[in-house]
C-alpha cells in the first residue's frame, strides 16, 4: 500500500533554469497554506519542462488536503485558503504565467488562471468628506501644517492638521480615543481596494470609555434632568419621537 499521494503544481511560463530560489520561495509559501497540514505534506522538489513544483502528501492527511482545495476558488471561505489561491494568482500574474494544480495520477484539482486575469486600474485620488477613529500615536513637525497619526487596532491613519488645532489635539497623546472629522483623500489600487492616502483634520471630538451605568448617572444628576431607568431609550425616543420606541 501505498505511503503518499503525489501532487504537481505547473507553472507554463517558468522552467527550473529560470525560477529563482526567491521566487520558488514566495510559491512554496502560498502552496504550503493552500494545503495546509503542514506536518503530512513534503516538497520533493522542482521538475523539468514547465517549473513543475513537486509535492508528497502522507497518505492519511490526503482527504484533508481535497477538502481544503474544493473550497480554494470559494470567495466566502473563512481559513484563508481563498486567499492562498488568490496569492498563486497574483505571483503568476507577475510572472506572466498561467498555473495548474493535479495529482500526478489523476486529473487537473485547480487551474490557475494567473496571467489571464485582469488586473483593475488604479482610480483616484478622490476626495470624501467623512471622520476617522483612534488613538493619537504622533503629532508635531516643523511646518505650518503638521502630521497626526492615529491608530485605530491595527490601521494606522495618516492624517494632516494646522498647528493651532495639533495643540489641541497634543495633550490627548496616548489617551483617549478620539474621532475627528474632515476631508480625506482616497484611491482605488490594483486590487480594488480603497485605500486613504491623507486625511486634513478640521475638528475632532474626545470618545470617553466610560461604562453606560456611570454614563447613566451622570445624565440623571443633571438639574431638572427626566430620565428615566433606561436612559438609552430615552435618547432614542428625543432623537426619533415616541413613535420610534421599540
Amino acid at each position: 500500500m501505498k505511503e503518499t499521494v503525489e501532487f504537481e503544481f505547473s507553472i507554463d511560463a517558468l522552467t527550473p533554469g529560470t525560477l529563482s530560489m526567491a521566487r520558488l520561495a514566495d510559491y512554496l509559501k502560498e502552496l504550503a497554506a493552500l494545503m495546509g497540514n503542514k506536518d503530512a505534506v513534503h516538497f520533493e522538489g522542482v521538475r523539468e519542462g514547465s517549473a513543475v513544483l513537486a509535492q508528497k502528501v502522507e497518505i492519511q492527511a490526503v482527504p484533508k488536503v481535497m477538502e481544503r482545495l474544493q473550497r480554494a476558488q470559494n470567495p466566502s471561505d473563512s481559513d484563508g485558503v481563498h486567499h492562498s489561491y488568490e496569492r498563486l494568482n497574483d505571483l503568476l500574474r507577475d510572472d506572466n504565467a498561467v498555473g495548474q494544480l493535479r495529482e500526478k495520477s489523476g486529473a487537473d484539482i485547480i487551474q490557475f488562471p494567473g496571467r489571464k486575469i485582469s488586473k483593475a486600474l488604479e482610480i483616484g485620488p478622490m476626495r470624501q468628506i467623512g471622520n476617522l477613529t483612534g488613538q493619537l500615536i504622533m503629532i508635531g513637525g516643523k511646518d505650518k501644517i503638521v502630521p497626526v497619526h492615529l491608530l485605530d487596532e491595527d490601521n494606522q491613519h495618516n492624517c494632516r492638521a494646522a498647528r493651532s488645532l495639533a495643540t489641541q489635539l497634543a495633550p490627548h497623546l496616548f489617551k483617549e480615543t478620539l474621532r475627528v472629522y474632515g476631508e480625506g483623500e482616497w484611491i482605488r489600487d490594483t486590487d480594488g481596494e480603497w485605500v486613504l492616502k491623507q486625511f486634513n483634520i478640521d475638528r475632532f471630538d474626545v470618545l470617553y470609555d466610560s461604562p453606560l451605568s456611570e454614563v447613566s448617572g451622570r445624565l440623571n444628576a443633571v438639574e431638572g434632568a427626566k430620565w428615566g431607568n433606561d436612559p438609552v431609550t430615552d435618547l432614542f425616543e428625543l432623537r426619533h419621537g415616541a413613535k420610534g420606541k421599540k
